[in-house]
């Protein structure tokens, strides 16, 4: 059985009554008791998920937390950390209510911190949108790739509602809030159905992807759409990898390619990719050929929602036919990214 870890941030809510302190935005709380807020989160056990290519995909680089009383800002703490598995505590104050709203953001580029600076109601933050290339260039990796968070962490988002900060007992209460990254993962699985032909992908092979996005919502309250684009020869192949012959369903195939982007409306033109300069040796002759894959559904109709915190995996078989052609098969499956805290998100058909 797979084990599931969550990334989760435990808030850990100190009831003790405190002297105003100016910690908000604004001077409009005076008079009210405060408590304290305390941030800590534990990342120990989410790298041995299989899901998980690297810490990129689950260290914390920073940590922003607002604090909202309806559509007032109570108050708002951001913290850069120095090391991706330093995070442990981050205390602020808020004042007493029955009904906080926690919204937290993990791994903000740098060009949105003035920005994340100057939001004042959550209204705001549902507008904010991310770019891409501002985490990652480029957005594409081969099976070469290590994934650490040294390069880049992806971006999280998480929040909780209905949160009683009023005295009530002696000591902490805990209220989890579960973070959720804000894209999706495509992962390209490459097999061959029999051993006809020889296939071999090496690094005179490149990858371009069609129909992508350039930028998504932090929030999942709404999804982006617009004009999309296509990235050109984005990255090469790795090294030098043999396409295994499949056995056992899709469990011989191997991972050569991944690449991330947000979530996103794609009824314009659907997400694919093309492989280019691929090795096919037949009689021990060797050529080199492009193939072209569109996502589908399997019933063959285009994919037309990419969702947030979802891997794609694409199984593509090539297949030997007659005259020594080679033909390439997509399948594509779609799993939840499991330690990514949203425990109630589960595999769904795709759209």
């Amino acid at each position: 059985m797979r084990k599931r870890y969550d990334i989760a941030v435990a808030v850990f809510i100190c009831l003790g009554t405190f002297h105003l302190l100016s910690c908000s935005k604004n001077d409009l709380h005076s008079g009210r008791e405060e408590a304290y807020v305390t941030l800590r989160a534990d990342f120990s056990s989410a790298s041995q998920d299989e899901n998980v290519l690297g810490a990129a995909e689950y260290a914390f680089r920073s940590v922003r937390m607002y604090a909202f009383d309806g559509n007032e800002l109570d108050t708002m703490v951001y913290r850069s950390l120095k090391n991706v598995t330093e995070l442990d505590t981050i205390r602020i104050h808020v004042i007493q209510t029955s009904d906080k709203a926690l919204y937290v953001i993990a791994n903000e580029p740098a060009s949105m911190y003035e920005m994340l600076n100057k939001v004042t109601v959550p209204a705001e933050l549902s507008d904010i949108r991310y770019r891409m290339a501002d985490y990652m260039a480029p957005e594409v990796f081969n099976a070469d790739a290590s994934f650490g968070a040294e390069a880049f962490s992806v971006p999280m988002f998480g929040s909780k509602k209905n949160i009683s900060t009023i005295q009530r007992t002696e000591g902490d209460i805990e209220v989890s809030v579960a973070l959720t990254r804000a894209l999706a993962r495509v992962d390209i699985y490459l097999q061959r159905e029999n051993d006809g032909a020889a296939v071999k992908v090496d690094a005179s092979a490149t990858l371009s992807v069609r129909n992508t996005c350039a930028s998504g919502y932090l929030l999942p309250d709404r999804l982006a759409e617009g004009v999309l684009i296509d990235k050109e020869d984005i990255v090469s192949g790795p090294e030098v990898l043999d396409v295994p012959i499949r056995s056992g369903g899709n469990s011989a195939a191997r991972r050569f390619f991944t690449f991330y982007t947000p979530e996103y409306d794609c009824s314009a033109g659907t997400l694919g990719f093309d492989l280019k300069g691929v090795a096919i040796t037949n009689e021990s002759v060797t050529n080199r050929k492009d193939f072209e894959i569109t996502l589908t559904n399997g019933n063959g109709t285009p994919v037309q929602q990419i969702r947030r915190n979802y891997v794609y995996k694409v199984y593509a078989t090539f297949v030997s036919v007659d005259d020594g052609k080679v033909l390439l098969n997509p399948e594509l499956t779609v799993t939840d990214w499991i330690d990514a805290g949203n425990t109630t998100l589960q595999p769904v058909p795709v759209n």
